[in-house]
């Protein structure tokens, strides 16, 4: 009877225990979430604010397309200081086993630095094999624009009266959409330093990607001494 008892009670403190470590893993996996959250982030700062990419106008209003370009800078950096901090703690939580030189790991920090190498590289596999056909797929769908019905706007104000009767009337669209569409505002392009920042600060986002996929593979298992 002791036995049993003593038994459940084996049970129930290695129950406990393993509830606890769940717990302690939740905070680093959080760190984890939001480092790379930081860095979908940036990558959505650069296309919206319209820095390398150009804005997605047929997407988001364009007022809100307007006030982001109108202050690129802070809408760049702001989300960059946050992927900064979340590398800076990831590099303070595994600084025993990825800071330090191999000659200072035990066997087992050498056997779990290697595994969160591994790890990193398979996850860079991955994203190597998905980048290309997640862009192959969304040409294929900017590809194929919607059909408009006018079909040239210049050639009917150059030419007003040199259009054939047969072209208007089978184009509803009247001269005066047609003033609309050419005066649509356009967003505000992006200055040469602003383009030279953009891409500074792209690459600064994929080297810290790179360089935390180790400390990340760490931190979310748990395993950071």
């Amino acid at each position: 009877m002791q036995e049993h008892e003593s038994m459940v009670i084996g049970e129930i403190d290695r129950s406990d225990e393993l509830l606890s470590q769940q717990a302690l893993l939740w905070p680093g996996r959080w760190l984890v979430v939001g480092f790379f959250g930081s860095f979908l982030a940036c990558l959505t700062a650069l296309w919206f604010s319209g820095t390398l990419l150009s804005a997605p106008e047929n997407l988001l209003p364009f007022a809100f397309l307007r006030l982001l370009a109108v202050h690129r800078l802070p809408v760049l950096i702001a989300p960059a200081g946050c992927l900064v901090l979340c590398y800076s703690a990831l590099r303070f939580m595994t600084r025993e086993i990825l800071g330090v030189g191999e000659r200072y790991l035990d066997e087992r920090q050498k056997m779990l630095r290697d595994q969160a190498h591994r790890s990193a590289f398979t996850l860079v596999k991955l994203a190597c094999l998905l980048i290309p056909c997640t862009v192959l797929l969304s040409s294929l769908h900017w590809s194929n624009p919607s059909p408009t019905l006018v079909a040239s706007p210049a050639i009917v104000l150059s030419q007003p009266g040199r259009v054939d009767q047969g072209f208007l009337a089978i184009q509803p669209t009247t001269l005066t959409q047609i003033y609309r569409l050419l005066s649509v505002p356009k967003l505000a392009s992006a200055s040469t330093p602003e383009i030279l920042f953009a891409g500074g600060l792209l690459f600064l986002c994929l080297w810290l990607l790179i360089s935390a996929l180790p400390m990340a593979v760490l931190v979310w298992k748990g395993k950071r001494a």
